[in-house]
């Protein structure tokens, strides 16, 4: 487990603890899996291949844990060379079931709109745009089209979330920047989503952030 201490983003430093970190030496049984892509650990890697038909065509990989307050989330993502230019890299944050329940206590199928109406974050980054998405009620609340994903690329993600504010980067780049008024979901799980792609993702690592050093 990586130790605490002070990590510095978007120019603010902020003392943090871990919570969660994993190589994927293996696939540990706190990822619970909804659809029905082929999901492995190999290589230091997981590995996703939601190329098939169906159920196969997509996939949600919750982390079995429950977050809380302030996070930072940060992972390598890649998708090697294949036929789709879907690059699907979607993430999912504080997600959780109405009325609080936990979401991996509900089984779902692991089609998108079923997501649309839990409360939740979604954040995509796809061939065609990055967006910043409130639900229940699919929201988008950020939208960029200039930003996009490919093939080939290997991209260091960072998500931050500070009270109600979140924030999003892309191997140093902030995609997005937003303040929830509502200040809606403040505690539930992360889960890595994709759809019609291959991917990687690797050396994830999740904090507590405990506040900003001054």
């Amino acid at each position: 487990m990586a130790t605490a201490g002070p990590i510095t983003v978007d120019d603010q430093t902020f003392s943090v603890s871990p919570i969660y970190q994993d190589g994927f030496a293996r696939l540990r049984p706190i990822w619970i899996i909804e659809g029905q892509a082929k999901v492995e650990a190999a290589g230091g890697k997981l590995c996703v291949d939601a190329t098939g038909e169906g159920d196969a065509r997509y996939s949600t990989l919750w982390l079995n844990r429950k977050l809380r307050g302030d996070v930072l989330i940060e992972y390598t993502a890649y998708c090697p060379a294949q036929e789709s230019p879907a690059a699907n890299l979607n993430q999912f944050l504080m997600a959780h079931e109405a009325h609080g329940a936990d979401v991996v206590s509900t089984k779902h199928s692991g089609a998108y709109k079923e997501y649309h109406a839990l409360p939740l974050y979604i954040i995509t980054f796809t061939e065609k745009w990055s967006r910043l998405r409130r639900c229940p009620g699919f929201e988008c609340v950020s939208e960029r089209m200039d930003r996009c994903s490919v093939n080939e690329k290997k991209y260091r993600i960072k998500i931050l979330k500070t009270g109600d504010r979140i924030r999003f980067f892309v191997n140093g780049d902030k995609y997005h920047d937003w303040t929830d008024p509502e200040g809606s979901h403040t505690s539930g799980k992360f889960g890595f989503r994709t759809w019609n792609t291959r991917v990687e993702w690797d050396s994830l690592r999740i904090w507590q952030v405990e506040g900003e050093e001054t």
